[in-house]
């Protein structure tokens, strides 16, 4: 995502506890861009807990994105035409990039941006916040965290020190809360207003990150947009040390071995599925699985909202070798997520909706469902604790091929139209109408990030979900509340009865 030249735009100073920083102005924002919220991941601390900045003399340049964790690139046909990938890719990625109308003391709301990939692709440098942070009168911090064989891997076997390793990348985002917290008053924001918003892999992990006693405190609000759920912890993820150790006869001392491996090597390792990456309740990192945090905290815990898309499945199912593909493969890998306890009664209910269906209508149907029963389960978490969840359904009608498809409502969330960031697609037109929808969904979103509620004066009246009211807000051209339709034998096929 290409902004202006930093040195033909007017140049913006704010200061951090390690030091003074040196970032620029563009469309009314304050604009800082790779800026290190913790030491660099790399050598002896590869695969450990993310540690604390150095400080630096002097002012540290702002005006340029930083490093991303290595990934594999996205399919050309998901790729918007020209689209310019920002930032090397490094184990050195644990860099944050911050828009805020304004730099010194005030009380604006904070967003935490938790990117999307599924654990595996993606950065903050994909997305900016200008229009959100100019129009919304917010600031928008957007981190990058430690992915694949870097942030979800386990490596625990090597010692006491990387217990936890295959949460990494959720614990660099608790890791970017706490900068957050220590440095956000500086720009502008106010630190007991912090609301983590995420999208997909983003998404799982602001769920995720209710179940994390180190980021108790840390978030006051939060939006998972199309989450899918981490695993419940009964599964052992993959010993990475043992899959390495086997496949390349290693012996002597393998720790010091797998630090002095080139990351490169690693990452290849990783592509060529030597190693796999896990998403759980690891004991050190995450402690409770999220829906049961949720429930536990309900009225005490920070407020939820979440919601699906129309046509979740039109995006996904073009993943190629990065997801599943045959209906067998999504079932293995999809169902566990969206029913753990009954899977064939889940299977059972997508036959019943399909009596004569093809394998592409149960595939669409099990993506579809993957994220919206993990929004409906985590909403009724909190309902069910004696607290308010908000559940949405995006339905702001599209002529794009893949329809309101996974992600397509990010670009009303930051208020992308004429502005879209070059790597993100674009699935609703620039159009006055859409602008308006634009407009209306982020004031909801901010209005909610600020207070911990969606309504206020001018906005639709939206009702909190719970599972003696299954209603949810349908954000299409004229936006309003409706009814969960056939709730219970949605909720009896997601496990939730």
């Amino acid at each position: 995502m290409r902004h202006n030249n930093p040195e033909e735009c007017q140049l913006s100073e704010a200061f951090t506890k390690a030091g003074a920083l040196r970032g620029f102005q563009e469309s009314g924002i304050h604009i800082f861009l790779g800026v290190p919220f913790a030491a660099p991941p790399i050598g002896a601390l590869r695969w450990k807990s993310p540690q604390p900045v150095e400080s630096w003399d002097g002012v540290r340049d702002a005006t340029r994105f930083g490093n991303r964790s290595y990934q594999p690139p996205l399919p050309e046909e998901l790729l918007p035409k020209g689209a310019v990938v920002e930032g090397d890719m490094s184990e050195d990625c644990l860099y944050l990039n911050i828009y805020t109308p304004e730099t010194g003391p005030g009380d604006r709301p904070v967003i935490l941006w938790i990117h999307g990939g599924g654990y595996l692709q993606g950065s903050a440098n994909d997305y900016h916040g200008k229009t959100l942070a100019r129009e919304n009168d917010c600031i928008v911090v957007m981190a990058n965290y430690r992915l694949g064989v870097f942030g979800f891997c386990d490596f625990s076997e090597l010692g006491e020190e990387y217990k936890g390793s295959v949460s990494r990348g959720f614990e660099d985002q608790i890791a970017a809360l706490k900068w957050i917290k220590e440095n956000i008053s500086e720009f502008g924001g106010d630190p007991s207003k912090v609301s983590i918003w995420g999208e997909s892999g983003g998404a799982g992990s602001v769920l995720a990150l209710q179940g994390a006693k180190s980021a108790e405190g840390l978030f006051h609000s939060s939006i998972a947009f199309s989450p899918g759920d981490i695993d419940i912890g009964e599964v052992a993820p993959p010993n990475a040390v043992a899959a390495l150790r086997d496949h390349l006869s290693l012996e002597g001392d393998i720790e010091q071995t797998l630090l002095n491996m080139p990351a490169e090597r690693l990452f290849e390792l990783f592509l060529t599925g030597v190693l796999q990456y896990f998403q759980t309740v690891d004991g050190t990192v995450i402690t409770e699985h999220h829906s049961a945090a949720l429930r536990r905290k309900g009225a005490d815990g920070p407020p939820l909202m979440s919601g699906s898309n129309l046509n979740e499945a039109s995006y996904l199912k073009n993943l190629g070798g990065v997801g599943p593909s045959t209906l067998d493969e999504v079932k293995d890998r999809l169902v566990c997520l969206i029913n753990a306890r009954d899977h064939d009664g889940y299977v059972a209910f997508v036959d019943e909706c399909h009596p004569n269906g093809s394998d592409e209508e149960k595939k669409e149907q099990i993506w579809n469902d993957l994220f919206r029963a993990s929004s409906m389960r985590n909403v009724e978490a909190v309902s069910q604790g004696g607290g308010r969840g908000w559940l949405y359904h995006f339905a702001v009608p599209t002529d794009h091929p893949m329809g309101v498809t996974h992600g397509a409502e990010i670009a009303f969330s930051f208020g992308w139209f004429g502005n879209q960031p070059t790597m993100m697609p674009e699935f609703h037109p620039d159009t006055p109408e859409n602008r308006e929808l634009s407009k209306l969904w982020r004031a909801m979103l901010v209005q909610f990030a600020r207070t911990g509620d969606p309504n206020g004066d001018g906005l639709p009246a939206w009702r909190p979900y719970s599972p003696d009211a299954p209603v949810l807000m349908e954000f299409d051209i004229e936006p309003h509340m409706r009814s969960q339709t056939n709730s219970e034998a949605i909720r009896k096929a997601y496990g939730l009865v």
